[in-house]
Protein backbone atom coordinates (compact mmCIF):
# COMPACT_ATOMS: atom_id res chain seq x y z
CA UNK A 1 0.00 0.00 0.00
CA UNK A 2 1.20 3.38 -0.93
CA UNK A 3 2.00 6.19 1.69
CA UNK A 4 -0.78 8.31 0.54
CA UNK A 5 -3.24 5.42 0.15
CA UNK A 6 -2.26 5.33 4.04
CA UNK A 7 -2.41 9.16 4.61
CA UNK A 8 -5.23 9.02 2.89
CA UNK A 9 -7.31 6.54 5.39
CA UNK A 10 -5.31 7.95 8.47
CA UNK A 11 -7.22 11.13 7.18
CA UNK A 12 -10.33 9.77 6.90
CA UNK A 13 -10.86 7.99 9.95
CA UNK A 14 -9.44 11.08 12.10
CA UNK A 15 -12.07 13.70 10.02
CA UNK A 16 -14.71 10.87 11.07
CA UNK A 17 -13.51 10.96 14.50
CA UNK A 18 -13.44 14.86 15.28
CA UNK A 19 -17.29 14.64 13.72
CA UNK A 20 -18.53 11.99 16.00
CA UNK A 21 -17.21 13.50 18.72
CA UNK A 22 -18.43 17.19 17.81
CA UNK A 23 -21.70 15.67 17.62
CA UNK A 24 -21.30 13.95 21.01
CA UNK A 25 -19.86 17.08 22.37
CA UNK A 26 -22.56 18.80 21.42
CA UNK A 27 -25.53 16.49 22.72
CA UNK A 28 -23.53 16.74 26.31
CA UNK A 29 -24.32 20.40 26.00
CA UNK A 30 -27.69 20.49 24.87
CA UNK A 31 -29.37 17.90 27.64
CA UNK A 32 -27.67 18.82 30.14
CA UNK A 33 -28.50 16.22 33.06
CA UNK A 34 -27.37 14.84 36.61
CA UNK A 35 -24.14 15.65 37.22
CA UNK A 36 -23.64 14.07 40.96
CA UNK A 37 -25.38 11.23 42.61
CA UNK A 38 -24.17 10.21 46.01
CA UNK A 39 -25.96 9.71 49.64
CA UNK A 40 -25.56 8.70 53.35
CA UNK A 41 -25.89 5.51 55.18
CA UNK A 42 -26.26 4.40 58.99
CA UNK A 43 -24.59 2.01 60.71
CA UNK A 44 -27.27 -0.46 59.69
CA UNK A 45 -26.42 0.62 56.55
CA UNK A 46 -30.06 1.69 55.66
CA UNK A 47 -29.85 5.15 53.45
CA UNK A 48 -30.46 8.21 55.51
CA UNK A 49 -29.69 10.99 52.63
CA UNK A 50 -29.78 11.20 48.95
CA UNK A 51 -28.67 13.64 46.89
CA UNK A 52 -28.52 14.12 43.26
CA UNK A 53 -27.21 16.67 40.90
CA UNK A 54 -29.37 18.38 38.52
CA UNK A 55 -27.06 21.61 36.77
CA UNK A 56 -25.59 23.71 39.70
CA UNK A 57 -28.17 22.41 42.02
CA UNK A 58 -27.74 19.91 44.66
CA UNK A 59 -31.06 18.23 46.18
CA UNK A 60 -31.09 16.16 49.14
CA UNK A 61 -33.47 13.93 50.82
CA UNK A 62 -32.81 13.13 54.01
CA UNK A 63 -34.42 11.14 57.03
CA UNK A 64 -34.50 10.14 60.23
CA UNK A 65 -34.11 7.59 62.28
CA UNK A 66 -33.88 5.09 59.89
CA UNK A 67 -35.49 2.64 60.76
CA UNK A 68 -37.94 3.95 63.01
CA UNK A 69 -40.22 2.22 65.37
CA UNK A 70 -44.43 2.43 65.04
CA UNK A 71 -45.39 5.30 67.68
CA UNK A 72 -42.45 7.66 66.65
CA UNK A 73 -42.21 10.18 63.73
CA UNK A 74 -40.65 10.23 60.81
CA UNK A 75 -38.35 13.47 59.99
CA UNK A 76 -38.18 14.17 56.51
CA UNK A 77 -35.91 16.86 55.16
CA UNK A 78 -35.50 18.06 51.48
CA UNK A 79 -33.32 20.73 50.42
CA UNK A 80 -31.46 22.27 47.39
CA UNK A 81 -28.58 24.24 47.13
CA UNK A 82 -26.75 26.19 44.73
CA UNK A 83 -23.10 25.23 44.06
CA UNK A 84 -23.03 27.76 41.20
CA UNK A 85 -20.66 30.99 40.87
CA UNK A 86 -23.54 33.08 40.06
CA UNK A 87 -27.24 32.60 41.94
CA UNK A 88 -30.22 30.60 40.39
CA UNK A 89 -33.26 31.43 40.05
CA UNK A 90 -36.00 28.92 40.95
CA UNK A 91 -39.72 29.06 39.40
CA UNK A 92 -43.02 28.06 41.33
CA UNK A 93 -46.20 27.61 39.42
CA UNK A 94 -47.88 27.73 43.15
CA UNK A 95 -47.37 27.86 46.95
CA UNK A 96 -46.59 24.66 47.08
CA UNK A 97 -42.58 24.25 47.52
CA UNK A 98 -41.79 20.44 47.92
CA UNK A 99 -43.78 17.22 49.00
CA UNK A 100 -43.44 14.24 50.34
CA UNK A 101 -44.86 11.00 49.91
CA UNK A 102 -44.70 7.13 51.24
CA UNK A 103 -45.19 3.96 50.06
CA UNK A 104 -45.40 0.61 51.00
CA UNK A 105 -43.70 -2.87 50.23
CA UNK A 106 -46.59 -3.42 47.41
CA UNK A 107 -46.75 -0.24 45.67
CA UNK A 108 -49.66 1.48 47.80
CA UNK A 109 -49.15 5.27 48.53
CA UNK A 110 -49.83 5.23 51.97
CA UNK A 111 -49.41 8.92 52.84
CA UNK A 112 -48.64 12.13 51.08
CA UNK A 113 -47.79 15.73 52.74
CA UNK A 114 -49.47 17.74 50.55
CA UNK A 115 -53.18 15.53 50.25
CA UNK A 116 -55.85 17.92 51.89
CA UNK A 117 -53.68 20.89 51.68
CA UNK A 118 -54.62 23.96 49.54
CA UNK A 119 -52.33 25.95 47.50
CA UNK A 120 -52.14 29.12 46.22
CA UNK A 121 -52.17 29.26 42.11
CA UNK A 122 -49.43 31.84 42.63
CA UNK A 123 -46.21 32.28 39.92
CA UNK A 124 -42.95 32.96 42.09
CA UNK A 125 -40.05 33.00 41.78
CA UNK A 126 -37.09 32.07 44.27
CA UNK A 127 -33.40 33.15 43.71
CA UNK A 128 -30.67 31.51 45.69
CA UNK A 129 -27.18 33.10 45.59
CA UNK A 130 -23.79 31.21 45.21
CA UNK A 131 -23.58 28.04 48.06
CA UNK A 132 -27.08 29.59 48.99
CA UNK A 133 -29.29 26.55 50.51
CA UNK A 134 -32.88 26.04 50.97
CA UNK A 135 -34.53 23.39 53.00
CA UNK A 136 -38.15 22.03 53.97
CA UNK A 137 -38.66 19.89 57.10
CA UNK A 138 -42.04 18.15 57.60
CA UNK A 139 -42.88 14.84 59.92
CA UNK A 140 -44.23 11.63 59.44
CA UNK A 141 -46.51 10.38 62.34
CA UNK A 142 -46.65 6.57 60.13
CA UNK A 143 -50.06 6.73 59.89
CA UNK A 144 -51.82 6.43 56.58
CA UNK A 145 -54.31 8.56 54.88
CA UNK A 146 -56.91 6.59 56.40
CA UNK A 147 -55.56 7.79 59.80
CA UNK A 148 -54.16 4.18 60.80
CA UNK A 149 -51.44 3.66 61.93
CA UNK A 150 -48.59 1.62 59.48
CA UNK A 151 -47.50 -1.67 59.93
CA UNK A 152 -43.87 -2.63 60.16
CA UNK A 153 -41.78 -3.36 56.89
CA UNK A 154 -40.49 -1.92 54.41
CA UNK A 155 -41.63 1.20 52.99
CA UNK A 156 -39.63 3.77 49.92
CA UNK A 157 -40.47 7.63 50.94
CA UNK A 158 -40.13 9.73 48.32
CA UNK A 159 -39.48 13.74 48.47
CA UNK A 160 -39.58 16.27 45.24
CA UNK A 161 -38.97 20.18 45.17
CA UNK A 162 -41.82 21.49 42.48
CA UNK A 163 -39.10 24.00 40.98
CA UNK A 164 -39.54 24.70 37.30
CA UNK A 165 -35.80 24.07 36.67
CA UNK A 166 -35.76 20.63 39.00
CA UNK A 167 -37.47 19.23 36.18
CA UNK A 168 -39.16 17.62 38.92
CA UNK A 169 -36.83 14.55 39.91
CA UNK A 170 -37.71 12.77 42.74
CA UNK A 171 -35.49 11.54 45.53
CA UNK A 172 -36.28 8.21 47.18
CA UNK A 173 -34.89 6.75 50.21
CA UNK A 174 -35.69 2.99 52.02
CA UNK A 175 -37.35 3.21 54.78
CA UNK A 176 -38.02 0.36 57.92
CA UNK A 177 -40.49 0.44 59.88
CA UNK A 178 -40.50 -1.42 63.18
CA UNK A 179 -42.59 -2.80 66.12
CA UNK A 180 -42.76 -0.64 68.64
CA UNK A 181 -39.97 -0.99 71.57
CA UNK A 182 -41.88 -2.93 74.12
Amino acid sequence: MSAAKIVAIVVGVSVICIVLLALFGLSLFAVKTVEFEGGAVNEEGRTIEVSKGIDDLIVSLSSKPNPVAVGENLALTISVTNTAKESRKLSFRSSRRYDFWVVDASGDEVWRWSEGRMFAQVLEDVVLESTQKTEFTESWSLIDSKGVPVKAGEYKVFGVIVADELKSEELEIDVGVKAAAQ
